[in-house]
């Protein structure tokens, strides 16, 4: 069909190199980011920063998959599953994870997390402060 475009956000079949689904997009840093990192989109909605404990939750936008330099373009999974991410703590299968108050680009349980902090599923059982997720 000439003139027509398909395009797959996901990838072939919906897939990643891991097998896992999820969504990823690419975004400007404008400061040195972590592999796994949580991160926070900025003002434009063009650029991202390692997540802070500021207390901002609806500001946490996804993963950084690689590590990145300030100025860098970073690949961030905004939905699926994301392997290695860092906890506070240990986690048990099946716990909301919502952005740490305590620890920059980390991930925290909580029973009740408020509205718009929920960030993540604990998708295993983890003691070794990192953890799968899926993203929602």
């Amino acid at each position: 069909m000439p003139g027509t475009q398909i395009t797959n956000p996901r990838g072939a079949y919906g897939q990643t190199t891991s097998g896992y689904a999820r969504t990823v997009d690419s975004f400007k840093t404008t400061a040195a980011v972590a592999a796994k990192a949580v991160v926070a989109v900025g003002t434009t909605g063009k650029t991202v920063a390692t997540a802070t404990t500021n207390g901002v939750a609806a500001l946490a936008i996804g993963v950084a998959l690689d590590a990145a330099a300030s100025g860098d373009t970073v690949q961030v999974a905004t939905q699926g599953v994301v392997t290695g991410v860092p906890v506070d703590g240990a986690t048990t299968a099946g716990v909301t994870l919502i952005r740490s108050a305590t620890t920059a680009g980390s991930l925290a349980a909580s029973a009740t997390p408020a509205l718009g902090e929920a960030f993540a599923i604990s998708l295993v059982a983890s003691a070794s402060n990192t953890t799968t997720v899926w993203l929602l």
